[in-house]
């Protein structure tokens, strides 16, 4: 396994968000050893990573433009000018007359009851 499957497996250099300084956190390893070498990486990348966070909102997807963009009925909530709610039992969309806005379930004709045709 190594000492680099050891150090990971182990995890005696947590990456936290406290590393800001790599000579202050990494100080604690020998100078000529491969920990320090290891821990000065994992502290790059973690800053590189940290560096990558201001630009993701950029990468985010565009708001929905139609109706039919829509996946999910909070998106689908907006488009019929409802209020989406957080309750206890879970989340819904309330309509302005009052109704909740829900799944629905396609069905062939064939297989409706008597009592759903004539709805």
């Amino acid at each position: 396994m190594g000492l680099t499957g050891t150090l990971l497996i182990l995890g005696l250099v947590p990456i936290t968000a406290a590393l800001q300084n790599s000579e202050g956190f990494c100080g604690k390893f020998p100078e000529d050893g491969e920990l320090k070498t290891i821990c000065h990486r994992l502290v790059k990348w973690d800053q590189e990573a940290r560096d990558l966070w201001p630009n993701i909102s950029q990468l985010e997807a565009p708001t929905k433009q139609t109706v039919y963009d829509c996946t999910d009925l909070e998106c689908l909530c907006r488009f019929m000018n409802g209020e989406w709610k957080f309750g206890a039992f879970g989340s819904d969309c309330r309509l302005k007359g009052g109704n909740v806005l829900r799944t629905s379930v396609r069905r062939e004709y064939r297989k409706l009851s008597e009592e759903e045709r004539i709805r």
